[in-house]
């Protein structure tokens, strides 16, 4: 009795398991995608053969219910050697844990079933959707595309002052040399400007960063090593485990921007930016995007934990840029409030509001020319990894309001799979302006 109570909580665990897995992840996938399979078809044959199993085959079918409950260890067995031979960083703690629970299930299994030669056969069964399972998980090969194999040569910088602090442009235009981030001030309107290209939450092997130490999603500190203050700017050079150099000019009345980030190998992450904004001091903010000028989309409240719909923006493979509102959070289906087309040449134009006025304008010239197209595996629905997010922090319409921009990202949607950058040069070339 006891051990058919464990294998009834098994069957029952699996089950319960399976919906979950469902329900929780993404769906929307063409039949050609591997989430299509792992976050679809997998997890209903999971529940189905586990329904199947406890109310037809348990007392009517027992030769049947022993090799199906024979085949969970097998596959969990699978996973663990499929998660090391794939991620052999991310997955080999888990598989230590793991590995002798997995063992001794396994060995009950067969002790208790006494499974024949011939089952081996069927045990392929499980061990191919193990398989299958762990693929899907692993970041696709990057897609983005860089501008240049090697970031241009210029004048080494000298190492910055010891106790180096921001510096002024003109009136109501500083650069924070440390982060770095250039600053303008409007009246009460803020717009802050941080254009290096960061990896927040990586992957040491295309897994989950879910899976990863706090040190491997970090990666090394950014720190500034060189400055230089010219007659109409500052140029920073800022290094970790890749190098950023950054020029901010004051010119024409605007900001002129352009940073270079250079990546030696592929970087995998769950979480980057290629330029982020903050917005402050609005009563209700809005934003228009170049491809589709006519369509002021406002700033909605957002937190990942929450239920309020986010908003985004992103470029897909057929020259169609389109702004989307999730069904809930970060889930969709995804509904477009605006669209245009956009020629991988042209530059990005955002332009800020605050009610009716127009405050601020950033124009992006390098986003669209080195943006991935490829799905991404945590949005569905044909939503690809470049994406432009854009948010409130609270509730309220006056709170700060943010946009996080990104190449290739899996910060829009469920779980923490990873995307690769390509190696090479990545350009930023950025025009900042107050609309006066």
């Amino acid at each position: 009795m006891p051990m058919r109570l464990l294998w009834l909580a098994v069957l029952t665990g699996h089950a319960f398991a399976a919906g979950a897995w469902w329900w929780l992840l993404p769906g929307g996938f063409p039949v050609w995608h591997p989430k299509f399979w792992a976050n679809g078809v997998l997890p209903w044959a999971f529940l189905v053969v586990a329904v199947a199993t406890r109310f037809y085959l348990w007392e009517r079918r027992p030769k049947w219910r022993d090799r199906v409950l024979l085949s969970f260890p097998v596959f969990w067995l699978a996973m663990l050697v499929c998660g090391v031979v794939l991620f052999p960083v991310s997955m080999l703690l888990p598989a230590i844990i793991l590995v002798t629970p997995m063992i001794v299930a396994l060995a009950l299994a067969v002790r208790r079933f006494r499974p024949r030669p011939s089952d081996g056969v069927m045990m392929l069964v499980p061990v191919g959707a193990a398989a299958m399972m762990m693929l899907a998980q692993r970041g696709a090969r990057p897609d983005t595309r860089p501008i240049a194999a090697t970031m241009p040569s210029g004048p080494a910088l000298p190492p910055p002052p010891e106790h180096v602090g921001a510096v002024s442009l003109a009136e109501g235009v500083k650069v924070d040399p440390g982060d770095p981030v250039v600053t303008l001030l409007s009246g009460r309107m803020t717009l802050a400007v941080q254009p290096v290209l960061t990896f927040v939450s990586r992957s040491p092997d295309r897994c989950w960063t879910l899976f990863a130490t706090k040190a491997q999603r970090d990666g090394p500190a950014r720190r500034l090593v060189g400055f230089e203050r010219t007659s109409d700017g500052v140029k920073l050079l800022h290094r970790c485990d890749v190098e950023s150099f950054s020029q901010f000019v004051w010119r024409d009345d605007a900001v002129g921007i352009q940073s270079w980030t250079t990546l030696a190998s592929p970087v995998y992450s769950h979480l980057n930016t290629f330029t982020e904004l903050t917005i402050s001091g609005h009563r209700k903010l809005a934003v228009t995007f170049s491809p589709c000028p006519q369509a002021r989309v406002e700033f909605k409240p957002f937190n990942i934990q929450g239920t309020n719909p986010s908003r985004a923006a992103y470029l897909d493979a057929d020259g169609i840029f389109r702004v989307v509102q999730a069904r809930t959070a970060e889930k969709g289906p995804f509904t477009t409030l605006a669209q245009g087309r956009m020629d991988r040449r042209d530059p990005l134009t955002m332009t800020l509001y605050d009610q009716d006025r127009a405050v601020f304008e950033v124009t992006l010239e390098d986003w669209a020319a080195q943006a991935s197209v490829q799905l991404s595996p945590t949005a569905g629905y044909g939503l690809p990894v470049n994406a432009i997010e854009f948010s409130l922090d609270g509730d309220s319409a006056r709170t700060a309001g943010g946009m996080w921009i990104t190449l290739a990202a899996t910060s829009v949607g469920r779980a923490w799979d990873t995307v690769g950058h390509a190696p090479g040069a990545y350009s930023n070339r950025a025009r900042v302006r107050v609309l006066r």
